[in-house]
C-alpha cells in the first residue's frame, strides 16, 4: 500500500512541479524578450553616448538593491518551502525589514548625490528615480519568491506579463512623445510601482494574510541567515557592473554603452537557468539532510548537466551570429559592441552553472561560500580592469569579466565537491564544447541585408548543434533519462528522501 501512494504522491509532484517549471520559464522567455526589445527601443533612442549614461545611472541603482534586500528573497522562500504555518509573520517582518533598509538607502543616495554642488542636476534626478524604480522592483521580486514556495509559478507568469508590457508601452510612449532621457526612468518607476503592486495582491489575495507583529527572534534569524547571501549579492552585482563603473572612471560613456549593449544581452540569458534553478529550489532545500543513496549527487550532475546542452549553443550562436544580431536590433551605431560580444559569449556557460550553483550551495545552508567565491570573483575582476581598461578599453574590461566568471565557476565547483559531488563529465563537456565549435562555420554566411544574415546563420547553426549531438553522443541513455526526471520531477520524490525539514525551533 505504502508504494502505490508513494508512487501516487510522485506523480503529483511530477506533474506539479512539470507545469511550474512551464509557467517560470514562460514567464523568462517573455521578460528576456521584451528586455531586449525595450533595451534596443531605449538605446537607438539615446544614441551611443547618451545610452552610456543610462547604463551608468542603471548600474548605480543596480548596485545599491542588494542592501535593501539582504538577500531575503532565498531565505524567505526556502523557510516557507519548509513549513508554511509561519508564512505570514515571516513576510511580515522581511518586509518591515526591507522597507527600512529601502529608507536609508534612498536617504544615503540623496545625500550623497545632492552632497556636492558639481554634476548634471538632470543625471543626479535620474540615478535617484532609478533607484526607487529599482527597490520597489525588488519588494516585488520577494513577493513572488514566496508565491514560488508554495509552487504556483502561474501567478508569476501573469504579473511578469503585465509588468515587461507596460515597460515596454511606456517606452514606445517616451519615443512618440520624445519625453527625454529623464522620462525614461520615470518609466521605469511607474512600471516598477505596478509591478510590486501586482505581485503584492496575489502574494497578499492567495497565499499569505497580512501579519506585521515584529518578532525579534524571527528578524534576528532572517538577517542572519540573510546576511551571507546580502553581501554575496552585493558583490555578484559589483561583478556585473564593476566594469561599467571603471570604463566610466578610466574611459567614456562610448566605451561603457559599447560594453553594456552585449553586457546586457548575457544577463537576459542568464535568467533562463535562474528561472530553473529556482523553480528547482524548493525541493533542492530539502536535500540538505542526510544523502545515504547519492541522490543528491544524482540529481545536482543531471541538472547541470542540462544547463550546459542549453548554454553551449547559446554561447556559440552569439559569437556566430553577434554582429548581425546587433545591428539588427540595436542599429549600425552599435555595430563595435559585436567585439565585445563575442569575448563574452563564453560566459554564458559559466553564469548557467554558477546561477545553479549559489542556489544549490544555499540550499544546503551554506550560503557563506557564495561569498567566499564571488568575493575572489571580484577583487580579480576589479584588478583585471585596472589593468586592461587604460589599454583596451571595453575590450579589455569583456576580457576582465570572462576571466573573472570562470574562476568564480572554478572556487563554486570546489566547495560543492565539499558535499559529496564530483565532476564526472568530463567526456560529456568536451563534446558538448565540440559541439558548440561546429556551429561557428556559419560565420562564412554573409548576406547584404544583416537580418537575412542573423536568420541563416541562426538556423545553420542550430542545424549544426543538432546534428553534432547527434553524431557525437555526448549523453547517455541513463543520462538522457536522468534529465528527464529532473525537468519531468518524477524523481523528486523517493522513500528516502528525508520528511519537510522543519526548523529546530519551532
Amino acid at each position: 500500500m505504502k508504494t502505490i501512494e508513494h508512487h501516487h504522491d510522485t506523480g503529483i509532484v511530477a506533474t506539479r512541479v512539470a507545469k511550474n517549471s512551464f509557467f517560470i520559464f514562460t514567464s523568462k522567455l517573455i521578460e528576456i524578450s521584451a528586455n531586449l526589445v525595450t533595451t534596443a527601443l531605449i538605446a537607438r533612442y539615446l544614441g551611443v553616448t547618451s545610452f552610456g549614461l543610462f547604463a551608468i545611472a542603471t548600474a548605480i541603482s543596480t548596485a545599491l538593491v542588494p542592501l535593501a534586500d539582504f538577500g531575503v528573497e532565498r531565505i524567505i522562500c526556502r523557510e516557507v518551502a519548509r513549513n508554511t504555518r509561519d508564512a505570514s509573520r515571516y513576510v511580515g517582518i522581511t518586509m518591515m525589514l526591507r522597507l527600512a533598509f529601502s529608507a536609508i538607502i534612498l536617504a544615503a543616495a540623496a545625500g550623497i548625490l545632492y552632497g556636492f554642488s558639481d554634476g548634471d542636476a538632470t543625471f543626479k534626478a535620474a540615478v535617484m528615480i532609478a533607484i526607487a524604480g529599482d527597490l520597489a522592483y525588488s519588494v516585488g521580486t520577494t513577493y513572488l519568491a514566496v508565491v514560488r514556495s508554495f509552487e504556483r509559478m502561474e501567478y508569476e507568469l501573469i504579473v511578469n506579463i503585465l509588468y515587461k508590457m507596460s515597460f515596454l508601452l511606456i517606452i514606445i510612449a517616451v519615443r512618440i512623445f520624445d519625453w527625454g532621457f529623464a522620462g525614461i526612468f520615470y518609466g521605469r518607476l511607474l512600471s516598477a510601482l505596478l509591478f510590486v503592486g501586482l505581485a503584492g495582491l496575489v502574494m497578499y489575495g492567495k497565499f499569505v494574510k497580512p501579519a506585521f507583529v515584529y518578532d525579534k527572534k524571527i528578524a534576528k534569524f532572517i538577517i542572519g541567515e540573510s546576511f551571507p547571501l546580502a553581501v554575496s549579492s552585493l558583490f555578484i552585482t559589483l561583478i556585473f557592473k564593476v566594469d561599467i563603473f571603471v570604463l566610466k572612471w578610466l574611459g567614456t560613456a562610448s566605451d561603457v554603452a559599447l560594453f553594456d549593449v552585449p553586457n546586457r544581452m548575457i544577463m537576459q540569458a542568464q535568467m533562463l537557468p535562474v528561472s530553473f534553478s529556482m523553480a528547482l529550489f524548493p525541493i533542492m532545500s530539502r536535500f540538505a539532510g542526510a544523502d545515504a543513496d547519492g541522490a543528491r549527487a544524482r540529481f545536482y550532475n543531471n541538472a547541470q548537466k542540462f544547463l550546459i546542452v542549453l548554454a553551449v549553443p547559446i554561447a556559440a550562436l552569439l559569437i556566430s551570429s553577434g554582429r548581425p544580431f546587433i545591428v539588427v536590433l540595436f542599429g549600425s551605431e552599435f555595430a563595435e559592441a559585436a567585439t565585445s560580444l563575442g569575448i563574452l559569449a563564453p560566459t554564458i556557460v559559466f553564469l548557467f552553472l554558477i546561477s545553479f550553483q549559489n542556489l544549490f550551495i544555499t540550499a544546503m545552508n551554506r550560503q557563506v561560500l557564495n561569498t567566499v567565491s564571488v568575493t575572489i570573483a571580484l577583487a580579480l575582476n576589479f584588478i583585471l580592469d585596472i589593468l586592461l581598461v587604460p589599454i583596451l578599453g571595453y575590450v579589455g574590461a569583456s576580457i576582465a569579466t570572462v576571466v573573472s566568471y570562470f574562476i568564480l565557476l572554478v572556487t563554486n565547483s570546489f566547495f560543492i565537491r565539499k558535499f559529496g559531488i564530483k565532476n564526472d563529465q568530463g567526456m560529456f563537456f568536451v563534446k558538448t564544447i565540440i559541439a558548440g565549435f561546429f556551429m561557428l562555420a556559419v560565420m562564412i554566411i554573409n548576406t547584404e541585408n544583416a537580418l537575412t544574415t542573423l536568420i541563416v546563420r541562426s538556423i545553420g547553426a542550430g542545424a549544426i548543434y543538432l546534428a553534432a549531438m547527434f553524431a557525437l553522443r555526448p549523453l547517455s541513455a541513463e543520462d538522457i533519462e536522468g534529465i528527464k526526471a529532473i525537468v519531468r520531477r518524477k524523481k523528486t520524490v523517493n522513500a528516502s528522501d528525508p520528511p519537510m525539514i522543519r526548523r529546530e525551533h519551532e
